[in-house]
C-alpha cells in the first residue's frame, strides 16, 4: 500500500517483481524454439520452411512475473493452405514430445491441451503454442469482450494488437499489471488452471478504456498515461472494480469477466472473482 503513495515508489515495486533471467536463458529458449519451428515444418508444412513463431501474452507486453508462461502463435506462411487440422496438430505434438526428450532429456515433455501445446523444458518457464489457423472449435479469445467493449469479443490477432498498443502508449499500465498479477494470481493457485493472467490484463485494459473516456481526449490513441506514469491511478481503479464484485456486475469490468463462467470450460471463474474481490476490499480497507 505504501507504494501507492507515489508514482516512483509504485514503478520501483513493479520493477522488483519482474523475474530475473538466468545467463543462459535466451540460448536455451532459442534452442527449444528452433526445435518447435523445425518439427512444425516437418509435420505441418510437408518440409517447407513455413513455420514462424510470434510471442504474445505477458512476456510480449513486458508484464510477466515469476511463474508466468510464455505464449506463442505458430503461423504457417502459406495463406489459406496454412490452416492446421486437429489430427495434424496432435501428430505434431507427439513428434515434438519425442524430439524434445531426445534433445533436452527425459524431464522435458509436451502436454497437449484442448488447443494449446504446452512445452516443459529444464531451465525455462512453461511455453505454450497455439495455431494461428485451424479447424478447432474456437472463434474468439476468452475474455476478449473486455477488450472489444461488447458482449462479443475479438479474434486473437486483434486482441494482441490492441493490448500491445495499450501498453506501449501507457507505460504505467505495465506497472499496474505486474503488481496486480503478483497480488492476485497466487491467491488462485489452488484452483484448476485458467488464464488468470489474461483475465486480469483484460480487466485492466477495460478500466483504462473507461478512464480514457472520462478524460475525453480528442486523440483516440492518448491513454492519458503521462499523468499516471507510474500506474498508481490505474491500479486503484482496478482495485475498486474488483472490490465491487458482485454488487455491481452490470457496470463493472469484473462483471463482464464473470459472463465467461457460463462456459463449461471456465468453472472456476466465479470462485476466483470472489477471492479477488475479498483481497481488493481488504486492500481498500487497509488504506
Amino acid at each position: 500500500r505504501k507504494a501507492l503513495e507515489g508514482q516512483k515508489k509504485f514503478r520501483d515495486l513493479a520493477a522488483s517483481l519482474k523475474p530475473a533471467e538466468p545467463e543462459d536463458f535466451h540460448r536455451k529458449l532459442e534452442d527449444v524454439l528452433d526445435l518447435v519451428r523445425s518439427k512444425a515444418n516437418e509435420c505441418l508444412a510437408n518440409g517447407a520452411k513455413a513455420a514462424t513463431l510470434e510471442l504474445i501474452g505477458s512476456a510480449a507486453y513486458g508484464v510477466q512475473i515469476n511463474g508466468s508462461d510464455r505464449d506463442y502463435v505458430l503461423r504457417l506462411n502459406e495463406g489459406e493452405s496454412g490452416r492446421i487440422l486437429p489430427e495434424d496438430w496432435n501428430y505434431f505434438a507427439e513428434e515434438l514430445n519425442q524430439s524434445l526428450k531426445e534433445s533436452f532429456g527425459k524431464d522435458a515433455c509436451v502436454v497437449l491441451g484442448k488447443i494449446a501445446i504446452q512445452v516443459f523444458a529444464p531451465g525455462l518457464p512453461e511455453l505454450q503454442f497455439v495455431p494461428s489457423k485451424g479447424d478447432f472449435e474456437y472463434e474468439k479469445v476468452p475474455y476478449s469482450n473486455l477488450v472489444a467493449g461488447t458482449k462479443s469479443g475479438f479474434g486473437r490477432d486483434k486482441v494482441h494488437k490492441n493490448i500491445t498498443v495499450f501498453f506501449e502508449s501507457y507505460p504505467g499500465a505495465k506497472n499496474a499489471a505486474v503488481v496486480a498479477k503478483a497480488l492476485f494470481i497466487p491467491a488462485v493457485a489452488d484452483l484448476n488452471k485458467e488464464p488468470w493472467s489474461l483475465i486480469l490484463t483484460h480487466i485492466l485494459y477495460r478500466e483504462a478504456s473507461r478512464r480514457k473516456k472520462r478524460k475525453a481526449s480528442w486523440d483516440e490513441d492518448d491513454w492519458g498515461g503521462k499523468d499516471d506514469w507510474g500506474g498508481t491511478d490505474l491500479f486503484r481503479l482496478l482495485i475498486r472494480d474488483l472490490g465491487s464484485w458482485p454488487t455491481d456486475p452490470q457496470a463493472s469490468s469484473v462483471g463482464m469477466a464473470a459472463r465467461w463462467a457460463k462456459n463449461p470450460e471456465n468453472p472456476n471463474v466465479l470462485t476466483a472473482l470472489d477471492t479477488w474481490a475479498d483481497i481488493a476490499r481488504d486492500f481498500q480497507g487497509g488504506k
